[in-house]
């Protein structure tokens, strides 16, 4: 395929969505697509809430683009994200960062699972992590939201904000 003066590599990543989304071939396609771009990017929060989250939450996971909000107003600051569930009530707030700002995990975490829980005090012990943890958790005690995530587009976080009777930092988080 050849590449017209100007054309970026973002632009071609939009093409290949489009053309994923047209063929009716959205989640497993536009995840492989996802991984391959995360993999190569390094986007300021901005561009990767729109190249890879606002990806992952509309053509992997397949929330309608009209159910979420973007930066809405909190108590706290703006959050990047709240996905509603159809009675318009807050399911899920995300905080997004920047690729580069990787979390460090704790050094026992299984790497060999796809998936990995543990308790959200053991993720606390990075100090990247547990500034964006604290952040959505404030977010989401403001706007009474019991689940919140933290992503850079790279790495997925979700927890439980608060849970009654719980301390929420002895909650499960994955």
């Amino acid at each position: 395929m050849k590449i017209s003066p100007g054309v970026t590599s973002r632009d071609m990543v939009q093409v290949k969505v489009e053309t994923i989304q047209r063929e009716g071939r959205m989640s497993l396609a536009a995840a492989e697509l996802l991984i391959d771009t995360a993999k190569k990017a390094d986007f300021n929060e901005a561009d990767t809430r729109f190249h890879l989250i606002d990806r992952l939450l509309m053509d992997v996971l397949g929330w309608p683009s009209g159910s979420f909000r973007n930066e809405p107003s909190t108590l706290d600051g703006y959050s990047d994200y709240h996905l509603l569930r159809p009675n318009g009530k807050i399911a899920l707030i995300i905080e997004a960062k920047r690729t580069g700002s990787y979390f460090t995990l704790p050094a026992n975490y299984n790497f060999d699972k796809p998936f990995r829980s543990v308790k959200t005090k053991t993720l606390l012990t990075s100090d990247t992590l547990k500034a964006a943890i604290l952040q959505v958790q404030r977010y989401c005690s403001d706007e009474g939201c019991e689940f919140a995530a933290v992503s850079n587009g790279i790495q997925l976080i979700l927890f439980k904000a608060y849970e009654t009777n719980r301390k929420w930092r002895d909650l499960t988080a994955i």
